[in-house]
């Protein structure tokens, strides 16, 4: 009984890291688009300016 308990909680803590891990991938992913997109529209902002 004690095994599987240990062996639960070891597998849950992988899952939690490695929820975690997927969880910083996503948001620096999340930032590297909002870059993208903050960059795109001030290159729209300028173009219209120009017109």
């Amino acid at each position: 009984m004690q095994l599987a308990y240990t062996n639960t909680q070891d597998e849950t803590e992988q899952l939690m890291r490695a929820i975690e891990m997927e969880t910083s991938r996503l948001q620096t992913m999340v930032s590297s688009c909002q870059v993208v997109i903050d960059t795109k529209q001030q290159s729209l902002q300028t173009l219209k300016a120009t017109k």
